[in-house]
């Protein structure tokens, strides 16, 4: 498995204000580069995660748009099943947790709801909103125990919450958050 560097993972529903919330972390931090998630038609699962992680960063902290945990909410959801093994799952969890910063974007439910109505989604999203968002929470609550205080909730519609996020962030990009 790749060597641990700093690395920002923002994950959450459709609509949740991930995109957003991103834009607002790069021009806040000039160090932090999109890392772009998308994999060829052929490559698998068990060959594209390594090769995301093991990607030459270049003095940039790569910041991703979602990356490994939506596979295991969506998924199971909408494939009925995670398309990668399980032991790749369990390397790759321990990797992250091992020094990654995840944030949760997450507003209330209501304002998920309608913001999913405004763009077009993934078919089954819709449909299938209730189950991907508790799934969503109780797999990023147990995800919190795991990065403590590398580990945040963000929400979009609450006043001063972006502001909030910036200290903790400063701190993980400058080494002092183990």
């Amino acid at each position: 498995m790749a060597r641990q560097i700093h690395r920002i993972i923002v994950e959450g529903m459709d609509g949740s204000g991930k995109t957003t919330f991103i834009e607002k972390l790069m021009l806040a931090f000039p160090q932090l580069e999109l890392t772009i998630n998308t994999k060829q038609d052929k490559q698998t699962f068990d060959i594209w995660w390594p090769m995301i992680l093991e990607r030459e960063q270049n003095g940039f902290i790569p910041i991703h748009d979602r990356f490994f945990y939506s596979e295991l909410v969506y998924g199971p959801i909408l494939r009925g099943k995670i398309n990668a093994p399980s032991i790749l799952v369990s390397n790759v969890l321990w990797f992250l947790r091992a020094g990654s910063f995840l944030i949760y974007a997450r507003p209330h439910s209501d304002v998920l709801r309608e913001t999913i109505k405004i763009n077009e989604q993934m078919e089954g999203v819709t449909d299938n909103f209730a189950k991907l968002l508790e799934l969503y929470d109780e797999l990023m609550m147990a995800e919190k125990n795991w990065y403590t205080n590398r580990f945040l909730q963000y929400d979009f519609n609450t006043e001063g919450s972006f502001e909030e996020t910036v200290p903790q962030i400063r701190r993980y990009i400058n080494g002092e958050l183990g």
